[in-house]
């Protein structure tokens, strides 16, 4: 006998919220927030993490440097 597909309306558990899921910040796919390592880019996070806020500060300079020269034009 074969099974019937779930249905959606009944996936969830009365009084269970579904797990929070964070990004992770290599490759963007979700992942659990308790995870140390991406399954999907193999990644440590911790890595991923500072090499973001790096990218973020050097991004933030640039735009702070451009808004500066605009100003001054």
């Amino acid at each position: 006998m074969k099974k019937k597909p779930a249905e959606w309306s009944h996936a969830r558990i009365k009084g269970r919220l579904p797990p929070q899921l964070v990004r992770c910040p290599g490759c963007q796919q979700h992942i659990y927030p308790q995870s140390s390592a991406c399954p999907h880019c193999g990644g440590t996070l911790k890595i991923l993490k500072k090499k973001q806020l790096q990218a973020l500060r050097r991004a933030q300079a640039a735009a702070a440097k451009l808004q500066k020269l605009f100003d001054n034009a």
